[in-house]
């Protein structure tokens, strides 16, 4: 009698344990829905307990998101010892750092199938130089090694396309989606609003606008203090609820002092890291993403899910999720001045909000569910593990 069948064993790879918790997770768990056998793979961090009691396996390897070509060779070492040790048949990484040291060790350990997924290429949003062309290579060399290629944004797709990075047939655009059941103003109610508010000190009349990312300055922060200053200077009483880490990683770091600097420490609000923006965004008005690089930006679909028009800036990835006039307004990059004025329209006018708000929530509804893109993850996976023999009889 022959070996009865089993799916592939599969390391999911992210620099970081807050991408496998925030990003991957519904991907992994509709994995192990489909029978596959899953394991995540990331640098030790405060949310791989998290991870793990969520029913997901976890391995810590040390990553660290900058180059650190000593550092960068141990890791490659050990993640092609641990693919050896758990009998990785699939490799699938994530995140640019991920990606690189991921598909060199799982090429060094003989994975048979390695993919890719792109969450935004790092090299474009550059500007001309070494560093540019540094990070053009890393990418391109990752997805190289890579047997195939997923994208979040189309307007990647086509780049990668365009600059020889990689062929036409080896990349697939898959979006990105959230959890519509989760981000759904009409199950939480009205009374997040009001406790998250009290909970901040923010005047229950006042406009606020939201932004969620990482306190850095590619984020477009100093761009979107100096506009909160602007209107504040011009007698509009908004107010501004930050929700993000502060991340040193790359040395461009802001802190909440940075507000002071404006002049609008007072009307400023930092509520961290949280777990629980089904219950944040309901407290904003409008929300704002003024940033200079993105992949395809999972708060701006949150936001809209949630009813929230977003004003996000003229780049790849922001654009791809709003449209303009539909579900939110782009703004050029780095012009606060452009960015006040954008809004005000939107503190000003009630009725484009309104209409802005039921955009957002048709495009989330049609464009944003996670469960789209974990069907067209899994149809890749059976398509592919077909083509490479896996998934057949094992030992």
């Amino acid at each position: 009698m022959s070996a009865p069948k089993r799916k592939p064993r599969i390391a999911v790879v992210a620099t970081i344990d807050l991408a496998i918790e925030n990003l991957l997770r519904p991907q992994i768990h509709a994995l192990q829905g489909a029978g596959y056998d899953v394991l995540g793979v990331c640098a030790p961090g405060p949310y791989v307990d998290m991870v793990r009691s969520h029913g997901i396996p976890v391995a810590t390897v040390p990553i660290e998101r900058r180059v650190n070509p000593l550092a960068d060779l141990a890791a490659v070492r050990e993640l092609a010892r641990l693919f050896r040790r758990e009998r990785i048949d699939i490799v699938h990484t994530h995140t640019t750092k991920g990606n690189l040291l991921g598909q060199l060790a799982g090429r060094v350990a003989g994975v048979p199938l390695r993919l890719v997924t792109v969450h935004g290429l790092y090299s474009v949003a550059l500007p001309p130089g070494p560093a540019r062309t540094l990070y053009r290579r890393l990418e391109t060399a990752s997805c190289r090694m890579a047997h195939h290629v997923f994208s979040q944004s189309a307007e990647d797709c086509r780049t990668m396309v365009r600059q020889g990075m990689l062929p036409q047939w080896k990349i697939e655009w898959i979006g990105n989606g959230i959890d519509l059941e989760r981000f759904n103003p009409e199950r939480l109610g009205t009374l997040p609003r009001e406790e998250v508010r009290r909970e901040h000190g923010i005047p229950a009349g006042a406009f606020v606008f939201g932004v969620v990312a990482r306190m850095v300055r590619e984020k477009g922060l100093d761009e979107l203090f100096q506009a909160l200053a602007s209107l504040r200077n011009q007698g509009v009483d908004a107010w501004l609820l930050h929700v993000g880490f502060i991340d040193p990683s790359y040395g461009d770091e802001l802190s909440p002092e940075r507000a002071k600097d404006h002049g609008i420490a007072e009307f400023c609000r930092f509520a961290g890291q949280r777990q629980d923006m089904e219950r944040m965004l309901p407290a904003m008005d409008a929300f704002v993403l003024p940033s200079w690089r993105e992949g395809y930006p999972r708060s701006v679909m949150e936001a809209n899910a949630m009813g929230l028009p977003a004003i996000v800036t003229d780049i790849r990835g922001c654009r791809e999720a709003v449209v303009d006039g539909e579900n939110g307004l782009l703004v050029p990059l780095r012009d606060p001045g452009a960015l006040a004025t954008a809004m005000r329209r939107l503190h000003d006018d009630p009725a484009l909000r309104a209409r802005l708000s039921r955009g957002a929530r048709e495009r989330a509804r049609t464009t944003f569910d996670e469960r789209r893109v974990c069907r067209t993850i899994l149809a890749a996976y059976e398509r592919l593990g077909r083509r490479t023999g896996l998934g057949q009889d094992h030992d």
